[in-house]
């Protein structure tokens, strides 16, 4: 690992892998967000309950490749450098939305439009399952000891803030050219920003900025041998399986349920105008942002597996009320229709609290894996379990509550969904603590 030679160069090398991160779940996230928009421009429009369950079964599918695409990109970091790894599935990833962007809609080409939406989705998908796990490797071993938590936070902190940059992008262009000129052409042009990803990939390939950091590569032979040994460990495997990938599974929901399924619920389920919406999330995201580095910091000092499970219990405890919150208010008080005010300033800190809570188990999670998985499988196993938890259950529950929904009409389908997922991970975690606990024990004795 290299050493910083000062707090100005890791500050500026952390800077642009947050960068990189912001780009990267810009380009993913944009789909998502253009959810209502893309199923009339890629699905046939004659069949709108159809083409909304298409729609979501495309997004469904970008988070299915994620684990696939961790396994590709962690096999390459691992044995050439985690630095061309991110490379290429920044590469990929660029590519994949800039095809969005230029891709003919459901009109012009029929089918095609949604079988091509639907392979730049798995793109994409794949690509991120590399993109986001290479930087937070490069990140944490950038960070000094004793302060992993807190830097690993702000590359924590860059995903939402992607998010928000998608956001912002689509609120602003609607409002500079209008709805029916950005349903048009407008959405193209917020696929097409995806080239500033290809110019950052070209730009980090040429430069010898990481070279440094994540020197301990194996050859294809070490890393069968390192894998085997892994998997032949009884008691790294248990803990792997039944402690880090129960916790990242539960969070990973959380933090979906937090993020992409409140915008949803916002749209789809209250049925709040889309100026408003665009409004709230982001000023709330404003309030909640600056507790990424807080609850990092803390994790420094008080162990990040202990703020990990808080973080947890306290979503699976307060996040389902304040959706019914959510909901009640805009039922009872703001309507639909909602405009600035009191009452959208009370949706503000509701969605405010919902992603505050969240993120308490969110922020130090990239220093809790680290320190946690074999040196030299380090890119391999953290991508595979954040991208299982953060990426393919995610999309299980995307999927499940949107189709649950638009068939029954249950409101709270995806609030269940999120409590049933994360008390089952809590219960595995539990059994194997108290386990744990009881061997030391008897150890002792």
């Amino acid at each position: 690992m290299e050493q910083p030679t000062s707090f100005a160069r890791l500050w500026d090398k952390l800077a642009t892998l947050c960068l990189v991160n912001l780009l990267s779940f810009y380009c993913f996230y944009l789909s998502g967000i253009l959810y209502i928009e893309s199923t009339t421009l890629f699905f046939n429009p004659a069949s709108t309950g159809f083409a909304s369950v298409s729609s979501l079964l495309s997004f469904f599918l970008g988070f299915l490749l994620r684990p696939i695409g961790a396994l590709f990109f962690g096999f390459v970091g691992d044995t050439r450098g985690a630095k061309k790894s991110l490379v290429q599935s920044m590469g990929l990833l660029g590519v994949m939305t800039l095809g969005i962007g230029i891709l003919p809609s459901f009109e012009k080409i029929g089918i095609v439009a949604s079988l091509m939406n639907v392979f730049l989705r798995l793109g994409q998908g794949f690509a991120i399952g590399g993109t986001y796990s290479c930087s937070a490797i490069l990140g944490y071993e950038l960070a000094p000891e004793g302060a992993k938590g807190r830097y690993t936070s702000l590359l924590q902190l860059s995903v939402p803030a992607g998010y928000l940059a998608a956001m912002a992008i689509i609120v602003i262009l609607k409002l500079m050219i209008g709805i029916e000129a950005f349903l048009s052409w407008g959405w193209r042009a917020c696929f097409m920003l995806s080239i500033l990803v290809l110019y950052f990939t070209f730009r980090l390939h040429r430069s010898d900025e990481f070279d440094q950091v994540h020197t301990e590569r194996s050859t294809p032979a070490e890393y069968r041998d390192h894998l085997a040994g892994f998997l032949s460990n009884k008691i790294q495997l248990k803990n792997f399986f039944l402690m880090i990938l129960p916790l990242m599974v539960g969070l990973g929901v959380v933090g979906y349920i937090s993020n992409i399924y409140k915008l949803y619920f916002f749209q789809s389920v209250l049925k709040v105008d889309a100026p408003t919406v665009s409004f709230i999330i982001a000023t709330s995201s404003l309030l909640y942002m600056p507790s990424y580095y807080l609850w990092g910091r803390r994790a420094d000092r008080i162990g990040s597996e202990t703020v990990l499970l808080h973080g947890l219990t306290l979503s699976l405890i307060f996040i389902f009320p304040l959706f019914m919150l959510l909901q009640y208010w805009v039922t009872h008080h703001a309507g639909a229709q909602a405009r600035l005010g009191f009452s959208t300033l009370v949706m503000i800190l509701i969605s405010a609290g919902i992603s505050s809570v969240a993120i308490i188990g969110y922020s130090p999670l990239i220093a809790y894996v680290c320190q946690r998985v074999p040196t030299a499988l380090r890119c391999t196993l953290f991508s595979l379990v954040y991208n299982l938890g953060f990426g393919i259950l995610s999309g299980i529950v995307h999927l499940m509550s949107g189709f649950l929904f638009e068939k029954y009409r249950w409101v709270f389908v995806g609030l269940w969904l999120m409590e049933i997922i994360g008390v089952i991970c809590a219960v595995i975690i539990l059994f194997y603590r108290r386990k744990m606990v009881t061997s030391d024990s008897r150890s002792a004795l």
